[in-house]
Order: C-alpha cells, then sequence, then structure tokens
C-alpha cells in the first residue's frame, strides 16, 4: 500500500493490507457494530459492575485491534511518530472506569480515611 510509512515492519504491513480489505467489504457492518460497542459501554456505566467490566475489557480488546490494524501503534514502529494515537489512550480512560469491588471497606478515622481493597 502506498499510504503506509516507509520503515513500517512487513507484519504490521500484512494486518493492514487485511484489514483495509475487510473494511473495503464490510464497513457498514463494522460500523455499526462499533456503534453498538460505543452504546453499551456508555450505558454500562448504569448497570451492574459485572456488565461494566466486561465491558471495559471489550473497549480495551476493540481499541487495541484498532489501534494495531488501522493507527499502525501511530507509526511508532515507523521511525517517524510523534504520539502513539489515541489507541492506548482510550484504553487508559476505559480502565479508569473499573468499578470498586462491593467489598471495599472505607474506615473513617477523624480526619484521615483508610481503604482496604480485596485482592490488593
Amino acid at each position: 500500500m502506498s499510504n503506509l510509512a516507509a520503515g513500517q515492519p512487513g507484519w504490521l504491513e500484512h494486518i493492514d493490507k487485511v484489514s483495509s480489505v475487510f473494511l473495503l467489504h464490510h464497513g457498514t457492518a463494522t460500523a455499526i457494530v462499533l456503534a453498538i460497542v460505543c452504546v453499551l459501554a456508555g450505558v454500562s456505566v448504569y448497570l451492574s459492575p459485572s456488565f461494566m467490566r466486561l465491558m471495559i475489557v471489550v473497549v480495551a480488546v476493540v481499541f487495541a485491534v484498532i489501534w494495531i490494524a488501522v493507527e499502525n501503534l501511530g507509526g511508532i514502529l515507523a521511525g517517524g511518530a510523534t504520539d502513539p494515537n489515541s489507541g492506548p489512550l482510550v484504553i487508559l480512560l476505559a480502565l479508569l472506569y473499573w468499578p470498586v469491588s462491593p467489598t471495599a471497606i472505607s474506615h473513617h478515622r477523624g480526619d484521615h480515611v483508610a481503604y482496604r481493597v480485596a485482592g490488593l
């Protein structure tokens, strides 16, 4: 493909070619699926913590795939990138919404708060 940056690894070029052919033939269906995932992710903050965790994992996987297959890791491997694009940032923002375990206990003692979170 002519739009690939010089120095792009062959495996990433192959992924880019496969994804572009896939999106050429299934672009509308892919857009609909991505829209549904985004709506479910947004609504999940009002639903159960287990569904919210599932949606955070789905969002992280979807944006990791987008970052690799569409954004080409932001061109970092080609040597001329100035930023890694939006994939890692969206994954980080999604992880910030990870719900606290229901077993988390807060103790208020005077002016300081101690937290004990199960598993940490």
